[in-house]
């Protein structure tokens, strides 16, 4: 064996002992490196101190919080965020939420609610709806949003979409207030219970028609129900046909006439007569 070969055998032995030396050295590290992120995520740093919440109407910021089940002090990794937009869910005034870490030390919170918007008349209480159909509370028929009559629910749950025996009639009773919202057309009572709907500006003036018919025609509704008002004409019922043609009955025809007869000549505004698509009476 030459001489070179004798020194390579001899260096093998150390060669193999500094790999295990290596070896053990990068667990050290690696064991380290855990140790000390799981010191730094454990941290106080990162305990959950504040909420951020937007999106929230009919619950304030500290409602949102308590719905959302997370205590201040517990450690922001250890929070499902998924769990926080569960709970907050299962509340009927909330369509969706989302929930986030927002490092070091905090929640967000966004929301997107329902809001109540009409009423449906349920025995001796009413259920107050979102125009999505779901069932947000039953109240005491001490709200003054609008009102469906002539539906009979079926065992309601807050929460849940309303279910009444009348289906065909309950999408398109929505939609209607929903449309009356949108061209800022307020009537207080829609009565569904007669084959004809009734659509009640007041207790004592109501449009009768057809659904279709009332939205198909709802910009020229207004004009005759301003026109009616302005001239202190609170009392009749306003037909429309699906030709478009409105007309009206006054209950009290004198007092129509009444109405029409204060309008002197020498007031321009009193020249204007009641529209031609309604006559003085039938």
């Amino acid at each position: 064996m030459s001489y070179s070969e004798q020194t390579s055998h001899r260096r093998r032995p150390a060669r193999g002992k500094r790999r295990k030396q290596h070896f053990f050295l990068n667990i050290f590290i690696v064991v380290l490196i855990i140790a000390g992120l799981y010191l730094l995520g454990t941290s106080s740093i990162f305990d959950v101190k504040n909420f951020s919440v937007e999106g929230n109407a009919h619950f304030t910021t500290a409602q949102v919080i308590e719905l959302a089940g997370v205590p201040k002090g517990k450690n922001i990794f250890t929070v499902r965020v998924s769990q926080i937009e569960e709970r907050l869910e299962t509340d009927p005034y909330v369509r969706s939420a989302q929930a986030k870490w927002d490092l070091p030390d905090a929640i967000a919170i966004s929301l997107d609610e329902r809001t109540e918007e009409v009423l449906v008349a349920s025995g001796e209480s009413v259920l107050v709806l979102n125009f999505d159909g779901t069932i947000l509370r039953a109240d005491e028929a001490g709200s003054k949003l609008p009102l469906v009559v002539g539906l009979t629910p079926q065992a309601p749950v807050p929460g849940q979409p309303l279910k009444v025996n009348e289906a065909d009639l309950l999408k398109p009773s929505l939609d209607f207030f929903q449309l009356m919202s949108l061209h800022d057309f307020f009537a207080e009572r829609l009565d569904v219970t007669a084959v004809v709907p009734r659509a009640y500006i007041l207790d004592t003036l109501y449009i009768e028609g057809s659904l279709k018919d009332i939205e198909d025609n709802i910009d020229e509704l207004k004009k005759v129900v301003a026109d009616l008002l302005g001239k202190g004409i609170e009392r009749g019922k306003i037909n429309v046909t699906n030709t478009g043609a409105c007309s009206f009955t006054p209950d009290d025809p004198a007092a129509l006439d009444a109405a029409v007869a204060e309008t002197s000549p020498e007031d321009p505004a009193s020249s204007e007569s009641l529209p031609e698509s309604l006559p003085e009476s039938e």
